[in-house]
């Protein structure tokens, strides 16, 4: 039961931060979350100049007399672009923002409780552990105050760790760009942090949960079930964020670095614990 469970809630968190993303999510600022303000002026700075395009001929009727005869078209801008590190920097950030202010405290609850989960068995990792900790004592707190949601500063924790867990941290998600094992569509990398940020349409709907329940496995499962559909259409411009450049049989580090679908980032069959990991199709 716990393959099986490692495997729902693995595939719960890449509906949300898929290839990315899934990123959600998604989600992501800095864990200090200092870098907030500088990705806004990025985003400020990165807009094209407005562009004015004028008729060469006057509507009919117009005062051929006047300087002004021809028209202004209305300015057309282009959407600001996001690299890989701003996106990974950015995530923490944006998925807090979105479960702070999501009404549906059900909908808030699940994605603690599926994080958690994952969380849980990603602790086997010496690395990653001591933060795993920290985080786990948050939402232990949590739970025991009966509260819903996290406060801002502990939410960041929570997120950030996860980027780490699964291979989206800005570090990461640079390396993977700088080896030519991904390529990211900066124009769809905004896109999925704007559609995070905001959150899912069923975050607009207000839904009390009561912090006195636990959520189980069984009880993630159904909330699953519930939520699937609206999380996959919350995180469409992520889907196609990034594209994995690495082929079936040659060496990987995370899944989204491989090219194609049905295809896993995996130790070959038979393989010894800590052998190097590569592309698998078909399985």
């Amino acid at each position: 039961m716990i393959q099986t469970t490692h495997k729902t809630m693995n595939n719960t968190f890449h509906h949300t931060f898929k290839y990315f993303t899934s990123t959600s999510l998604l989600l992501l600022f800095v864990s200090s979350g200092t870098g907030c303000d500088k990705i806004k002026a990025k985003f400020a700075k990165e807009k094209a100049p407005v562009k004015t395009v004028k008729k060469d001929v006057p509507d009919a009727g117009a005062d051929l007399g006047s300087a002004d005869a021809s028209r202004d078209m209305p300015p057309e801008e282009e959407p600001p672009l996001m690299g890989a590190t701003d996106f990974g920097n950015a995530l923490p950030e944006g998925v807090c923002t979105m479960l702070a202010e999501c009404k549906n405290e059900e909908l808030v609850r699940y994605f603690y409780g599926a994080g958690g989960m994952l969380l849980s068995f990603a602790a086997m990792d010496k690395e990653l552990k001591p933060e795993i900790d920290v985080t786990m004592a948050h939402v232990k707190a949590m739970e025991k105050d009966k509260k819903v949601k996290l406060e801002k500063p502990e939410c960041m924790t929570a997120v950030s760790t996860l980027t780490k867990v699964f291979g989206y941290s800005a570090s990461a998600l640079q390396t993977s760009l700088d080896e030519g094992k991904i390529v990211v569509d900066e124009l769809k990398a905004a896109e999925c942090l704007a559609s995070l940020t905001q959150g899912p349409t069923l975050c607009k709907t207000e839904l009390k949960f009561d912090a006195t329940k636990k959520l189980g496995y069984k009880e993630l499962q159904v909330l699953e079930k519930k939520y699937s559909a609206d999380i996959m259409t919350w995180t469409t411009a992520c889907h196609e964020m990034i594209k994995g450049q690495v082929k079936d049989g040659e060496p990987c580090l995370e899944k989204y670095e491989c090219k194609g679908n049905k295809v896993r980032c995996s130790s070959p069959q038979l393989s010894k614990a800590g052998d190097p990991k590569v592309c698998i199709k078909g399985r």
